[in-house]
């Protein structure tokens, strides 16, 4: 999904997430600033990227 957005380059990070299966994940990177189009507003937000395997659902 992160290949999707043009020009998106993530910034590593040390960060640890702790998932509901009580997992324990390091992202692969945040994307800071990403602009956000809801309705007719938008608004800047960071994305925790992951490495996920893809759902076939």
């Amino acid at each position: 999904m992160m290949k999707k957005i043009p020009g998106a380059v993530a910034k590593s990070t040390k960060m640890q997430l702790s998932l509901a299966d009580r997992s324990i994940v390091h992202p692969y990177g945040i994307l800071h600033d990403v602009l956000v189009r809801v309705a007719e507003f938008v608004f800047p937000a960071d994305f925790v990227i992951l490495d996920m395997e893809d759902d076939a659902e």
